[in-house]
């Protein structure tokens, strides 16, 4: 991003990189059996978070004036810093507690033929899960009016401009 700038619009950037991660990452990764479709999924559901991160600090900038930033970004951290675990702890325990089992014992069965019915099938479809998740928030980044437009919508904070004599 630093080389490139990203687009003139960083929403696509965000919602595009949403669904491409979802898409070739997630989704590759959830229902590979090998190790080159895991590195591919891998690969793709780790580059596209520098684009999303960049792109919406790129806005957070533009558009909160300097006075706030400390705020909003300290508030947006927190939340960040949060989640993380928070979705481990949803994750670990859908996947050994439900979807393990249902693999195991037949109550998931027609999708034995994505998954397998080994151990780990479980994990698999949770990540398929958060590519789908990723995937329609992607969507509804696009869909949804004031999101697609914020860049539009909120005027940009005025400029600070320092006096060289201060």
């Amino acid at each position: 991003m630093s080389a490139w700038g990203g687009p003139k619009k960083r929403i696509h950037a965000i919602n595009l990189s949403f669904i491409l991660g979802g898409l070739l990452g997630n989704l590759v990764y959830g229902v590979s059996w090998t190790l080159p479709f895991l590195i591919v999924g891998a690969f793709f559901s780790s580059i596209f978070n520098p684009i999303i991160n960049s792109a919406y600090i790129a806005i957070f900038q533009a558009k909160v004036a300097p006075d706030f930033q400390g705020r909003i970004f300290g508030i947006e951290g927190a939340i960040s810093t949060i989640s993380f675990p928070l979705g481990q702890l949803i994750a670990g325990p859908l996947a050994d507690l439900v979807f393990e089992p249902g693999f195991q014992t037949g109550k998931l069965h027609e999708l034995g033929f994505i998954y397998g019915t080994e151990y780990g099938a479980g994990m698999g479809m949770v990540i398929t899960i958060g590519g789908i998740i990723s995937i329609l928030v992607g969507i509804a980044g696009y869909l949804i009016k004031p999101i697609r437009d914020i860049e539009e919508i909120l005027p940009d904070h005025e400029q600070v401009v320092l006096d060289a004599q201060s």
